[in-house]
């Protein structure tokens, strides 16, 4: 099976164009990850949290609909930045068909792939932050979801595994090492932290920041779960909305 994940799209619709152009046709991908923070995020200052949260549904809504041409399985989870109600959030994706990874789970060929959307707290107080032990407890419940044979789809990073910020500092959860050093997903696939996008491994889990960078280019990877290779795939987007 060949999926392609990617993730930090921030509303930018012509990474969603390039996917279908790109990715899911050329390289015939037979699932799509998102592993959060589709909505819009840079709004003017003059906009108040109100008309923020109506664009980002708005934005959401769009690109969920886009997706739905993909006639693929579209896993989706969401990020620290798509500030839109579990219930709201769950009821656009319902509504295209897409699949809802929020601490879910769903059968795919054999394997499993499993979500978790919390992420530890940030200096600008965003959606589903959580300190470290509170954290940990959440991620607790999902420990017998996970296996060898699971896909695990985090918004946040591991610590100290493709969580470096510009400035060195990690701000990766070291509850979602531990999970991962202990069961040993196939792979892990996550975002958030956009300068760290890469490839690295816990153990024999094969760990990929899919981010993207500054939404100008769509970047992530493409994985092949049979061979257990991952190939990066890096393309900057041209406008055509």
């Amino acid at each position: 099976m060949k999926i392609f994940a990617t993730s930090d799209i921030h509303g930018n619709k012509e990474l969603i164009h390039l996917l279908m152009i790109e990715i899911i046709k050329k390289e015939a991908i037979d699932a799509l990850i998102i592993a959060g923070d589709v909505a819009p995020k840079n709004f003017d200052s003059s906009y108040a949290f109100s008309e923020i949260k109506l664009k980002q549904r708005g934005g959401v809504r769009e690109i969920c609909k886009l997706l739905q041409k993909a006639k693929i399985p579209v896993f989706m989870l969401i990020g620290n930045d798509d500030h839109i109600s579990d219930d709201e959030w769950d009821k656009m994706l319902r509504d295209c068909g897409i699949l809802n990874l929020n601490m879910a789970s769903y059968p795919i060929k054999g394997l499993q792939i499993t979500g978790f959307q919390y992420v530890l707290p940030t200096p600008w107080n965003t959606n589903n932050e959580l300190p470290e032990e509170e954290l940990g407890l959440s991620l607790k419940s999902m420990e017998k979801e996970i296996n060898n044979k699971t896909i695990l789809v985090t918004h946040a990073p591991p610590f100290g595994v493709l969580d470096k910020l510009t400035n060195g500092q990690h701000a990766g959860s070291s509850s979602i090492y531990k999970l991962v050093k202990d069961k040993q997903p196939l792979f892990h696939v996550f975002g958030h932290i956009h300068e760290a996008f890469g490839q690295d491994k816990i153990g024999n889990t094969i760990c990929c920041n899919v981010s993207c960078w500054d939404e100008s280019a769509l970047r992530g990877y493409l994985i092949d779960t049979e061979s257990k290779l991952v190939r990066e795939f890096v393309r900057p987007a041209s406008p055509i909305f």
